[in-house]
């Protein structure tokens, strides 16, 4: 549980960042003189910002991946590019999974966790049942004490 609090704390801190930076390049941009400068204020923004995204999806990897194996969930497989990233890109200082691969992991792991509930549901209902059946039968025996 504190881990997700912590993972939710950075992933709130990395988009404000991101936030930030929009508006720090904006007012550069606007202050900008001549085509040559805009453009290349616009191209640096573009690489902050892929660098914060990036940031986000190196968090999202390490917190799912995390969960997962705390859940004994198998990961997905490292072969399939469509699920990972960054083999080929050198940009990519890790490995990441991919928005198809983050949605696959996330599924697999909401329902497992949904697995998980409906076990102990199940047994939270077959004890409540069972108090009850014994208090019916207490207060039966109460009232025929009594007579």
């Amino acid at each position: 549980m504190l881990e997700r609090i912590k993972y939710r704390r950075q992933l709130r801190r990395f988009r404000k960042e991101k936030i930030h930076t929009k508006k720090e390049h904006g007012a550069y941009i606007k202050k900008a003189t001549n085509e040559d400068e805009k453009d290349y204020m616009i191209y640096e923004m573009r690489n902050d910002l892929a660098e914060k995204d990036l940031r986000v999806r190196e968090l999202q990897t390490v917190h799912f991946c995390r969960e997962a194996d705390k859940l004994l969930i198998p990961k997905p497989d490292w072969n399939d590019e469509g699920m990972w990233e960054g083999f080929k890109n050198p940009r990519l200082k890790r490995i990441v999974l991919t928005t198809k691969g983050v949605s696959d992991l996330m599924a697999r792991i909401r329902d497992e966790r949904k697995e998980r509930r409906e076990i102990y549901r199940d047994w939270a209902a077959i004890i409540i049942g069972i108090l009850g059946a014994l208090i019916g039968v207490g207060n039966y025996v109460e009232l025929w004490t009594k007579v």
